[in-house]
């Protein structure tokens, strides 16, 4: 072996340890960067916690609120507490799989966005196609049966070559410049892992493959490490708060004086069997269910007696969740003064002024946390992350 030889093997090893070093440091820094992102540097004592980040089942498990004291005041506030109503909460959505019917019939398109405002860089992994010229029609369609069957929650979009916007792809529509698989990496699933992520890498470029496009997307590692990070922080924020009001002697309260109480507040039945009250935009501010658990229907209200019903607010989507709070606790009252009611916890423990204030001690904490991670309660970001 010449010399040369020599060299240039040396120059090999030393290029691939090189290579090995620089992505154990650019892992290392992202790990960093995201745990600042994410937490808050101090243990927070309002929330507690069965395990750190995924259960063994791999399903999220939200936290409950710990009004708990240890010592002598513990017996003073035993009856201030307010516990999640558990068998309440909604359990956690599931993405639905992307089908070829994601592209849109040209009459249905989106309000044109800018790539920027179109994606957003905290929850999406967006991957990106760019032909040799532009698209052709059909090929929309060829993208979106590439991704058909993925279990993640993908949004398909064009950047329209003639307005310079980014749309959701429409099958007849030509000109497109590039196009966008958008993958939400988080909601209240759980994070994207590893393997799906590097599933639907292979599809984009399988897509792009028979295209005769080029792909690229983010560095997949980065994406799983920040996808976890966001999780992890999504679970210690994410909780209802429940006030139930029942009958103070047991009698059963006729269901059309609970739907008389809630329209005169403005709520509406909603086809999930619960009243929501909303804001002028339509968002769901605070929910009234059956405190028995049957769902309310338009037909069964006429003959329905319940034991009372449950307010709850979905904490992270409502802003202002204080202001609110107040609103919601102000109907729960008028309910039980109009019907022989009491505010109570799930064990049937009445709700005192002091286990209001220590609920909304709680919150402002909550907000506030959400607050300094970018992720400011009720904003689009946070309707996303917790659906």
């Amino acid at each position: 072996m010449s010399e040369l030889h020599i060299s240039l093997a040396i120059a090999g090893v030393l290029i691939v340890v090189g290579v090995y070093f620089y992505n154990l440091y650019q892992e290392n820094r992202l790990r960093s960067k995201a745990q600042q992102a994410f937490t808050g540097g101090e243990e927070d004592v309002l929330l507690k916690q069965e395990g750190e980040g995924l259960p063994d089942d791999g399903e999220r498990r939200e936290p409950s609120m710990d009004f708990s004291l240890d010592g002598p005041e513990a017996a003073e506030l035993t009856d201030d507490i307010l516990d999640v109503p558990a068998e309440i909460v909604s359990p956690a959505s599931t993405p639905e799989p992307v089908t070829a019917a994601a592209v849109a019939p040209s009459h249905v398109a989106e309000k044109p966005a800018s790539a920027a405002s179109a994606f957003d860089e905290v929850v999406d992994f967006v991957a990106t196609l760019t032909p040799v010229e532009s698209f052709q029609p059909g090929d929309a369609a060829r993208f979106a049966a590439a991704l058909e069957g993925f279990a993640g929650a993908v949004r398909l979009l064009g950047l329209n070559r003639l307005t310079g916007q980014t749309e959701t792809l429409e099958e007849a529509r030509q000109g497109y410049a590039k196009f966008f698989a958008v993958l939400q990496l988080v909601n209240r699933s759980g994070a994207v892992n590893p393997a799906d992520l590097a599933d639907f890498c292979r599809r984009v470029e399988g897509a792009a493959a028979a295209l005769g496009a080029s792909a690229s997307f983010p560095e997949q590692a980065e994406a799983a490490t920040r996808a976890a990070m966001l999780d992890e922080f999504c679970v210690s924020v994410d909780i209802l708060i429940g006030v139930n009001v029942v009958s103070s002697n047991g009698d059963l309260m006729p269901a059309t004086k609970i739907r008389a109480l809630a329209e005169s507040n403005g709520m509406k039945l909603n086809a999930d069997g619960t009243f929501h009250s909303l804001n002028e935009d339509g968002v769901t501010l605070f929910t009234l269910a059956n405190f028995d658990q049957t769902p309310f229907s338009a037909e069964n209200i006429r003959h329905l007696s319940i034991h009372g019903v449950t307010l709850l607010l979905d904490v992270p989507k409502v802003a202002p969740g204080l202001r609110i709070f107040d609103q919601m606790l102000l109907q729960a009252r008028q309910i039980g003064n109009t019907l022989n009611a009491v505010l109570v916890d799930d064990n049937r423990r009445p709700l005192t002024d002091n286990g209001i204030a220590k609920i909304k001690s709680q919150l402002a904490t909550i907000y506030t946390k959400m607050d300094a991670a970018g992720i400011p309660p009720g904003s689009e970001r946070a309707t996303r992350l917790f659906s």
